[in-house]
């Protein structure tokens, strides 16, 4: 312990480099372990959901001229080339029995043609709506209102320093063997912090 001690005190400069280095690379692995997984699924997300609200969105358009134009066999076809295509894939299979049907069949069903395009509105809507949850970490961010942005900010700032505190405290205590009941006070007091940041950021952004 006494020789822990004297290199402390003797290379203090070079034991906050140190520190210094290994929090940054804690925390530099623990955004990559975080963000990466949750990255690449993002973006994933927003591919198939892009190309699913750009089918239905297609299909809606089409039962909606059937919808005020029930002889019309042009839109017919288009939607058994739609059918005969992959574009399905992203379709509920409810909606595309249903598409099948008012596609292939002459005489045209408007009751079911008003059914689906119910059926396609609401999953249309729902998919939007996804999206729209997805996005509201980003807007309550990215705010026009300037107060609301710098504490929006302030608040990022405060619960990364926490969370760097909370690691050198963590080190500092490995090395050093700071008091317990000491350790446990600050630790709290960076808990609490935390979570007033939570809060003010789920209520007040």
């Amino acid at each position: 312990m006494d020789v822990i001690n004297n290199f402390i005190s003797e290379n203090k400069d070079i034991l906050s480099i140190l520190i210094t280095l290994l929090v940054g690379f804690i925390a530099w692995i623990c955004k990559e372990l975080i963000e990466t997984p949750m990255r690449q699924s993002r973006e994933t997300f927003f591919k198939v959901t892009e190309k699913r609200i750009g089918i239905l969105s297609e299909l809606y358009n089409y039962i909606n001229i059937i919808a005020l134009f029930p002889q019309e066999t042009n839109i017919k076809e288009e939607l058994q080339k739609i059918i005969l295509s992959d574009k399905l894939a992203y379709v509920d299979e409810k909606i595309i029995v249903n598409i099948i049907e008012i596609a292939f069949k002459e005489v045209t069903n408007e009751g079911l043609v008003l059914d689906t395009r119910k059926e396609l509105r609401e999953t249309i809507d729902k998919c939007a709506e996804i999206i729209r949850k997805e996005n509201q970490y980003f807007l309550k961010h990215d705010t026009t209102n300037t107060y609301k942005r710098v504490i929006a900010y302030f608040i990022q700032l405060i619960k990364a320093i926490s969370f760097i505190v909370f690691i050198l405290i963590a080190i500092f205590y490995l090395i050093k063997s700071i008091v317990f009941l000491s350790v446990v006070w600050i630790i709290f007091c960076c808990i609490f912090i935390f979570a007033v940041m939570l809060i003010l950021e789920k209520y007040i952004i």
